[in-house]
């Protein structure tokens, strides 16, 4: 296909690869794809899920800011950091009350 566009094969070849990359890489964020590994190998369903409610606030806190500070480098735009992480950042803050 990436000939049939005016590609090299080197070029088609490495979309295959990104593709694959990127399927494996966000397979892990998936709760059913973990929910189903876990169940395979026989371990507890999402063990470290209360842990946010566990720690300390303040602990919560600078955990957040690192994330947050090492996502700087990777994306900018604060807008697109703030959509990035606030499916994540939500859901933490209902678990500590």
């Amino acid at each position: 296909m990436a000939i049939a566009l005016g590609y090299d094969a080197m070029t088609g070849y490495a979309m295959v690869c990104l593709g694959a990359m990127a399927g494996f890489l966000t397979g892990i964020t998936n709760p059913y794809n973990v929910g189903v590994a876990q169940g395979i190998v026989e371990l507890p369903l999402f063990p470290g899920m209360g842990l946010p409610g566990r720690l300390p606030p303040a602990l919560n806190a600078i955990g957040l800011f690192f994330v947050q500070l090492s996502l700087n480098f990777l994306v900018p735009s604060g807008s697109r950091q703030a959509a990035l992480t606030m499916p994540i950042v939500t859901p933490l803050g209902d678990m500590m009350d």
